[in-house]
C-alpha cells in the first residue's frame, strides 16, 4: 500500500509539473475584448518627443538639471569597447562583474543621450544616440553571459530572452517610439526587426503552443517572471501594429504573471527579500501601468489575486527607523523604492503618508521606469487616502511564512526591536537560515542576518551552499552534532505556538527538520520580545538527543564588539549598542569569534558559542538588552575623537581608513588614511553629534601628512527625520568644510574651522573622505567638536 501511495504521489507531482510547463490556455474572448480597448497605433510609456509640455517641464526639474551637461560630455567620449573575450569571461572564469561594468556604461550612455535630446530637442545628441542604438542592435547576444554559460545564444544555436534581453528589447522599443521620425528610418526598422526576431517572435511561438521549447521564467514564481513579462509586453505594445496581436501579449502577461504572484505566501511575504521585491514587484508595477495606460484603465493587474498583500509587504516589513531585514540574497540597508510605494499607496489607498506626495521624476536607473514615473500615470490621478492607523504597529506577523517583526510601539521607553524568521530552506534566493534573526537598537542593526554575497558562478550553482554567508554557518542558528542546516523545503521551522500581547511577543518553532542528524529528537527555539524593563529580546534553544552530541549556536554582527566577561558581549555601532548575556544553565562553553571571509560589502563576524562536552539535553539562552554606551563630554561633542577606543563610534566603509596604535598625536591610537587609488576614496563616518539649528560649532584636531594631499572633512547636517540638509553643487556633491592639504610631511600639525549649523538642524555627523582623485597618506588624531550659541 505504501508503494502504491508513493507511486501516486510521484505521478501527481510529475503531471502537475508537466501541466505547469505546457503553454497556458489564453482566453480568446479576453483578447477580443482588450483589442477593442487599444489605440489603433502602438505607443510607448511616456510622451513622444514632439509633444513638448511635459518634456519642457522636466527640463526645469531639479532632478534633470545636469542631463544635458552630462550628454555634452559624452559627445566627446567614445563608446567603451565590449570585446568578445569579455563576454566569454564568465564561461571561462565565472566572473560576472567585468562584463557587467562595461555593459552598464553602454546603458548609461544610451540613457543620458536619450534624455538629453528629449529635453533639449535640437538634434545635437541624435548622431551619438543612433550610434549606441546601432551598437545594441548589432550585438551578437543580448543575454547576460551569466545566463548563457553554455553559450547557446552566443553561438546562435538558440533564441532566448533573459532579464537583460527583455529589458534591452523594451528600452529600444520605447526609445524608437518616443523619438519617432527623428531617428534614421533604417535604424527604426533595424530596432523593430531585432526586438521582434530576438524577443517577440520566439515568445509568441511559446505562448501560442507553436514551439516545442519553453522559457523557464514563464512559469517560475520569482522576480524573473515579472521582470521578463514587463519587458516583453512593453516592447510589443510599442512595436506591434495589429491591436489584436498586442492584446494577445496583454492576455499572456495577465495569465503568466499569476505564477509570479503565487510565489508570495498568501499573507504577502516575499521570501526573495526587500531588494528583490523592488526588482520583481517593481516590474509588476511597470507591467500594470503599461497595460493600464493603453487600455485607458480598462484592464488592471492590481486587481489580480494576491497582488494587494504582495504590495503591502514592503510597507510593513520595516523593523524600525528605516531598517529592514536582510533575509535571503538581500543587501544590508535595502528598503522599498519610494517611487513604488508612492504608486501603490495611492492606487490601493493604503494611506502610507510618507510616500503619498513623493516626487518620483528621475532620469536615473532603467529608462522605462524613469519614463513611467516622470510622466503622469494612474497613481498621479488618485487622491491619497487617509491613514488607517499607524503603518507600523507593535508587531508584524506573517503566519504563512513564519516571520515576526517586534517593535517598541509609540511612546515606549525602549528603542529595541527585532525580526525573526522560521520559514524553510527552499525559498527564493534561499539561504539555509531557519531560525535566523536581527536585533535593532534605534536605527542600527547590531545583531544581523548578513544578507547576500556578490554574485559569481558559484552563487547559482550546486556549490551555492559552500558560501559561509549563504549556508547556516553565517546565520545566528545552531550547529547540531557538527552539522549545518540542510537545504530543501523539508528543512523548515514548524510554528509550535505564538503568544502576542501589548507587553510581549513570543514565538516557538521546532527546527529538528532543518538538520540531518538521526540522533536529534527535538530542537525548539523560543523567541521572546519584551517591551518592559527598557526592552529585552531573548533566544532560547532547547535541544534533546537520544545520545550525547555536540551543540553550538552563534551571534552574527557587522558592528564593533568586545567580550566584557565570560558570559557577556557588547556590540556597538555608530550611535547605539546592545549587551548580550549567555546562559547555558551551568554547562561549560567556549566562544570562538571568526571573521567570515566571503565577498560581501562588510564582512560579518561570527561568534560561536559551543558547549565543551556532548549533551543529551541542553538549554542555551541568549538575552539582548540595550547598551547606551556613549558618555556626554562637555569639552568634546564628538565621541572617541581621539580614536583610543578603536573603531567605537566610527564606521569605516573600506580598507583605505584604519585606526592604528602607535604614532598618535596623543593617547595610543590615530586614524590612518592610506589611499593609493585615483578612483576610490576613504569613507569614515562619525557617530551622531547633537547640534541644534543656528549653533556655532568649532571643529579642531591634528593631522600628520605623510605623502600627497586631498583629505576632506565634511559636515553632514540632518533634521529630526534624519533627512539631509546639505546643499549640493550641480553634480550633486557636497563641498568639504576643510581640506587637509597644508603642512610639512612628517610632523603633527593643528587644524581648526568654525561653522554655523543651518536652520532645521537636529544633529550632524563628521565624514572624512580622501577625494576619489587623490593619492594620499596621512594620520589624523585628537578631533574635537565644540558647540555653543552664537
Amino acid at each position: 500500500m505504501k508503494h502504491i501511495l508513493l507511486i501516486l504521489a510521484v505521478l501527481t507531482a510529475f503531471f502537475s509539473y508537466a501541466a505547469k510547463r505546457m503553454p497556458q490556455q489564453l482566453d480568446t474572448n479576453a483578447i477580443k475584448r482588450i483589442a477593442a480597448m487599444l489605440p489603433a497605433k502602438p505607443a510607448s510609456i511616456g510622451d513622444p518627443i514632439t509633444k513638448r509640455d511635459q518634456w519642457d517641464k522636466l527640463r526645469d526639474h531639479e532632478a534633470f538639471k545636469n542631463v544635458i551637461e552630462d550628454g555634452e560630455k559624452l559627445l566627446k567620449e567614445s563608446i567603451h569597447e565590449k570585446p568578445e573575450e569579455l563576454y566569454l569571461d564568465f564561461s571561462k572564469t565565472g566572473n560576472r562583474s567585468r562584463w557587467q561594468r562595461v555593459d552598464s556604461t553602454w546603458y548609461r550612455r544610451m540613457s543620458t543621450l536619450f534624455f538629453a535630446e528629449c529635453l533639449e530637442n535640437k538634434g545635437r545628441f541624435i548622431p551619438a544616440l543612433e550610434e549606441i542604438l546601432t551598437a545594441y542592435c548589432d550585438e551578437r547576444s543580448w543575454v547576460m553571459p551569466a545566463h548563457d554559460s553554455s553559450l547557446k545564444t552566443w553561438n546562435g544555436k538558440m533564441l532566448y530572452a533573459d532579464l537583460k534581453a527583455c529589458d534591452i528589447g523594451m528600452t529600444l522599443a520605447a526609445i524608437r517610439s518616443i523619438m519617432g521620425d527623428k531617428i534614421n528610418p533604417n535604424l527604426r526598422k533595424h530596432i523593430k526587426d531585432e526586438v521582434i526576431r530576438r524577443n517577440l517572435n520566439p515568445y509568441k511561438k511559446l505562448i501560442t503552443g507553436k514551439s516545442p521549447l519553453t522559457w523557464w521564467w514563464l512559469t517560475c514564481t520569482n522576480n524573473w517572471n515579472a521582470v521578463c513579462l514587463a519587458g516583453i509586453t512593453e516592447a510589443a505594445l510599442a512595436l506591434i501594429d495589429d491591436p489584436a496581436e498586442r492584446a494577445l501579449y496583454i492576455v499572456a502577461a495577465a495569465t503568466y504573471s499569476k505564477f509570479f504572484l503565487s510565489g508570495f505566501t498568501p499573507d504577502g511575504y516575499c521570501s526573495e527579500g526587500m531588494g528583490y521585491w523592488n526588482y520583481g514587484y517593481g516590474h509588476y508595477v511597470m507591467l500594470t501601468e503599461f497595460i493600464h495606460q493603453v487600455t485607458d484603465g480598462g484592464f488592471d493587474l492590481l486587481k489580480a489575486k494576491g497582488a494587494n498583500p504582495a504590495a503591502r509587504f514592503a510597507g510593513v516589513m520595516e523593523i524600525q527607523n528605516g531598517v529592514h531585514p536582510a533575509f535571503a540574497d538581500c543587501s544590508v540597508g535595502s528598503r522599498p523604492g519610494a517611487n513604488f510605494m508612492y504608486y501603490l499607496s495611492r492606487r490601493y489607498g493604503f494611506g502610507f503618508t510618507e510616500w503619498d506626495n513623493y516626487d518620483s521624476a528621475r532620469p536615473k536607473g532603467r529608462i522605462c521606469l524613469a519614463l513611467l514615473f516622470s510622466f503622469p500615470n494612474s497613481a498621479t490621478h488618485c487622491t491619497p487616502a487617509a491613514p488607517k492607523g499607524p503603518r507600523l504597529g507593535k508587531k508584524t506577523w506573517f503566519p504563512d511564512a513564519g516571520v515576526l517583526i517586534c517593535r517598541p510601539g509609540s511612546n515606549s521607553e525602549t528603542k529595541l526591536a527585532a525580526a525573526v524568521k522560521g520559514g524553510h530552506n527552499a525559498e527564493h534566493h534561499n539561504h539555509n537560515d531557519v531560525g535566523t534573526y536581527l536585533v535593532v537598537n534605534n536605527n542600527e542593526a547590531l545583531l544581523v542576518d548578513p544578507g547576500g554575497e556578490r554574485y559569481t558562478r558559484r552563487t547559482f550553482s550546486s556549490q551555492r551552499y559552500e558560501s559561509k554567508v549563504l549556508n547556516s554557518f553565517g546565520h545566528p542558528v545552531p550547529i547540531i552534532a557538527g552539522k549545518l542546516q540542510s537545504k530543501g523545503k523539508q528543512a523548515h521551522g514548524e510554528v509550535i505556538s505564538t503568544s502576542f500581547s501589548d507587553d510581549e511577543e513570543k514565538l516557538v518553532i521546532e527546527m529538528k527538520s532543518a538538520y540531518k542528524v538521526p540522533e536529534l529528537k527535538s530542537l525548539q527555539r523560543t523567541f521572546i520580545y519584551s517591551r518592559k524593563n527598557g526592552g529585552v529580546f531573548s533566544v532560547s534553544d532547547k535541544v534533546i538527543f537520544d545520545s550525547p552530541q555536540s551543540f553550538e549556536t552563534a551571534l552574527i554582527t557587522i558592528a564593533n564588539w568586545k567580550q566584557k566577561d565570560d558570559n557577556t558581549f557588547v556590540f556597538r555601532d555608530l550611535d547605539e549598542g546592545v549587551s548580550v548575556s549567555i546562559n547555558t544553565a551551568g554547562k561549560a562553553f567556549v566562544t570562538e569569534p571568526v571573521e567570515i571571509d566571503e565577498d560581501v560589502r562588510r564582512k560579518p563576524t561570527r561568534i560561536g558559542i559551543r558547549l565543551t562536552e556532548p549533551v543529551t539535553e541542553a538549554v542555551v539562552t541568549i538575552t539582548v538588552t540595550p547598551d547606551n554606551y556613549r558618555q556626554s563630554d562637555q569639552a568634546n561633542a564628538l565621541f572617541n575623537g581621539g580614536f583610543d577606543m578603536g573603531n567605537l563610534g566610527w564606521r569605516l566603509d573600506n580598507e583605505i581608513g584604519e585606526i592604528k596604535e602607535g604614532n598618535a598625536s596623543s593617547g595610543k591610537s590615530a586614524l590612518l588614511i592610506k589611499d593609493p587609488s585615483k578612483t576610490d576614496g576613504s569613507s569614515i563616518t562619525s557617530s551622531r553629534i547633537d547640534v541644534g539649528p543656528n549653533k556655532k560649532v568649532t571643529i579642531s584636531g591634528r593631522h600628520f601628512p605623510i605623502s600627497g594631499k586631498g583629505i576632506g572633512l565634511y559636515i553632514r547636517y540632518y533634521d529630526k527625520e534624519r533627512k539631509s540638509l546639505n546643499k549640493t553643487n550641480s553634480r550633486g556633491h557636497t563641498a568639504p568644510l576643510l581640506v587637509l592639504d597644508a603642512g610639512t610631511p612628517g610632523s603633527w600639525q593643528s587644524f581648526s574651522k568654525e561653522f554655523t549649523s543651518p536652520a532645521g538642524t537636529d544633529h550632524i555627523r563628521l565624514w572624512i573622505h580622501s577625494m576619489n582623485s587623490s593619492v594620499v597618506e596621512a594620520l589624523i588624531d585628537d578631533i574635537t567638536i565644540n558647540v555653543s550659541d552664537k
